[in-house]
């Protein structure tokens, strides 16, 4: 049966599109993202086409010994496209993590994420949907994985945000950190976090909770 989870956050002082500007644009939050919460520091973040990007990354196998030997390796690689779609003062996007390894399209995940504007700030909230196809009597149990890890994840992921976008409001300067970090340019992020005498990302530590995450059957 599929499973979805649902989790939200608030990011004060920022609108949707700002929040775009800030930690979905540029490359480097979503590098950093992937070399704190899955350990890949070699993550391939594509360019901004027609509204479409693509990430390839790497992380660790996390499930019981029955799906890890179904899978047949310890490492992941995970090819993600981005989709930005506006709605009105609404940025929404969605995209689409597939497992590069023979059999991984019966592994299939979707996200669905809405950047609304909210009093004081902007909502961030994220769908995700797991479904898998296998052996008999196993499928329940990969998708509660499936559902489990991604629970996980997007709840480390809207922590991570929050934390980016609150270093780049120090001192009521979102823009600034957008017009910086928009072409994903390291060098020009880092001159105006040192210019303020500050460090271009905080010390992330990133604990994962689950008490945002809402699984459904």
């Amino acid at each position: 049966m599929v499973k979805q989870i649902q989790a939200e956050r608030f990011i004060p002082d920022f609108t949707p599109q700002e929040l775009f500007d800030c930690a979905f644009a540029p490359a480097e939050p979503v590098r950093r993202y992937h070399e704190e919460c899955d350990g890949d520091p070699d993550c391939e973040v594509g360019e901004w086409e027609d509204g479409e990007r693509t990430v390839v990354f790497c992380t660790c196998v996390n499930a019981p010994a029955a799906i890890s030997r179904l899978l047949g390796m310890e490492t992941l690689t995970i090819r993600e496209t981005a989709r930005r779609e506006d709605e009105g003062e609404e940025v929404v996007l969605r995209s689409t993590p597939v497992l590069d390894f023979p059999g991984g399209s019966k592994f299939t995940t979707s996200s669905h994420m809405r950047l609304s504007p909210a009093t004081g700030g902007c909502q961030m909230w994220v769908e995700v949907t797991c479904e898998a196809a296998g052996p008999w009597g196993l499928v329940g149990t990969i998708e509660d994985t499936m559902a489990t890890q991604a629970a996980a994840t997007v709840d480390g992921f809207l922590d991570f945000t929050l934390r980016w976008c609150a270093a780049a409001s120090d001192e009521g300067r979102p823009a600034a950190a957008a017009a910086a970090g928009a072409n994903g340019d390291r060098d020009a992020t880092a001159a105006m976090a040192m210019a303020e005498g500050q460090q271009a990302v905080p010390p992330l530590g990133l604990a994962v909770g689950a008490g945002d995450g809402e699984l459904e059957d």
